[in-house]
């Protein structure tokens, strides 16, 4: 995650826990709910506000999480009491192993799309290192974004690299993993010509 696009995260922290609070449950509570048993140790990278981390963590997943933004991680973590000791500071590609390791899957939910090509690479190879033997990868990454200029920034200076699914498969697939899940969503807040891509990849 480059420097604008954190200190974005880092100085509206409060403010994006509100509003995503707020939102109606994502769709990627729906995929985990199809795709894990529900009691599966599952690990959130790009934790966030820590909504979808409460969510599934009251629908019984032993669910942890990390973020790139230590603002990020105090909101979700006096938003939501229940995260206490599930959340931590930490930006991919990090070294180790976090909560453990051994999740049966790892959640990169709006993740990918703020990692520069030159860190993908090993920031896969360090997700893959978390999960046990069949674990599972589920990725949501917008597919079109209008908002975008030249240097593929938001007006908010947030940039977000766009890549088609066919990309991902190139990138996860090496290494034993196979994509076993792929679909087409719209935006959860409603903005036109704003689409996602979810795919799940197991190992």
């Amino acid at each position: 995650m480059d420097k604008l696009t954190k200190f974005f995260y880092a100085h509206n922290a409060q403010m994006l826990g509100s509003f995503y609070q707020s939102q109606r449950a994502p769709v990627l509570v729906k995929i985990v709910e199809k795709f894990f048993s529900s009691n599966a140790k599952l690990l959130d990278i790009g934790a966030g506000s820590g909504r979808d981390m409460d969510m599934l963590l009251q629908k019984g997943f032993d669910i942890y999480g990390v973020d790139a933004v230590g603002e990020m991680v105090d909101s979700a973590l006096s938003r939501y009491p229940s995260l206490a000791k599930r959340m931590v500071v930490a930006q991919l590609p990090f070294p180790g192993i976090v909560f453990g390791g051994a999740f049966d899957g790892i959640l990169t939910s709006a993740l990918w799309m703020h990692i520069a090509d030159s860190s993908l690479a090993l920031s896969v190879s360090c997700a893959k290192r978390q999960l046990r033997n069949k674990g599972k990868i589920v990725i949501s990454v917008p597919r079109s974004r209008p908002d975008l200029d030249s240097e593929s920034r938001s007006r908010d200076g947030r940039i977000f690299y766009i890549r088609t699914p066919e990309f991902y498969v190139d990138l996860i697939d090496a290494g034993g993993f196979r994509e076993i899940f792929r679909g087409q969503e719209m935006d959860a807040l409603g903005r036109e010509g704003y689409e996602w891509s979810v795919q799940v990849f197991e190992g």
